[in-house]
């Protein structure tokens, strides 16, 4: 769309240069003026899209907080308290794009606006400093009144992909982090496991590749055979990636997995 509109803009401007270079230099100059007014808008249409993947995850992490431990919500009788924080995360969510949505319509009004004011100014000046005849001018003015809403297409356009650019980032972290603790695709010697004593965790550190917190900081723990145990904390205290670590989908960064008193490396792994 940004390079139909390109093409769109660039055709009105070679028409216009036809019939005035003059003009359409004034034109050129005085579009690029206006379209750097609107940093500002743009910088807040990044910020906004930056805010809005922040209310999603935060939407995502309530919803699998809420389903893994709908069970225990029953039990405590927490329902309420659950639905105030969901509540509370869908109107932060909502909050986020309406503000996106006020933001891109005062966008357009203002660029409308400007965009009436500097066709006057560019008739005024046709008429008054460069003395063009009407049969010049009323070609002129049809040109530069089709440019006025390709420049608002364009920014408007502009503005969604900016707002989409920290989504279109977070989507391409997850997958570089996907792939960087992709399992081998080869089957390693040690075969099926059956844990008959003991699961163990000795000193454990991990950290995903895009992240700069550890999620699994010095973890010991020792979890007997045909027992059960249960691993509770908040959203993001590191229990799924205990859980994968100890099914062995993913690898400690440091310390050692023993299975019956037995490291588990990558090279042992069952894929």
């Amino acid at each position: 769309l940004l390079i139909a509109l390109s093409a769109s803009l660039a055709a009105c401007l070679a028409a216009a240069a036809l019939l005035s270079w003059q003009i359409m230099v004034a034109a050129v100059v005085c579009g690029a003026l206006l379209l750097l007014a609107f940093g500002g808008q743009r910088r807040r249409a990044l910020q906004i899209g930056r805010d809005l993947g922040l209310a999603n995850r935060a939407l995502q992490s309530r919803i699998q907080e809420g389903l893994t431990g709908v069970r225990q919500t029953k039990i405590l009788q927490a329902e309420a308290r659950h639905l105030n924080h969901m509540e509370t995360v869908l109107a932060s969510l909502r909050g986020k794009q309406i503000a996106f949505v006020e933001s891109t319509a005062i966008g357009r009004g203002i660029l409308q606006i400007a965009g009436a004011g500097l066709l006057a100014l560019i008739v005024y000046a046709a008429i008054n400093w460069w003395h063009l005849s009407y049969a010049i001018l009323l070609p002129l003015v049809l040109v530069f009144a089709r440019m006025v809403p390709i420049l608002g297409a364009l920014q408007t356009s502009y503005h969604h992909w900016l707002h989409a650019v920290p989504a279109l980032n977070e989507t391409h972290l997850l997958l570089a982090e996907t792939e960087a603790i992709r399992e081998a695709a080869t089957v390693g010697p040690l075969g099926p496991v059956r844990l008959e004593t003991a699961l163990e965790l000795a000193n454990v550190n991990f950290r995903y590749a895009s992240r700069q917190s550890l999620a699994l900081n010095d973890i010991s723990l020792t979890i007997t055979a045909r027992t059960t145990t249960a691993i509770t904390g908040p959203s993001g205290a590191g229990k799924s990636s205990l859980a994968d670590m100890l099914m062995g989908l993913i690898m400690p960064d440091s310390g050692a997995l023993h299975v019956d008193g037995t490291q588990i490396t990558p090279e042992l792994r069952q894929p």
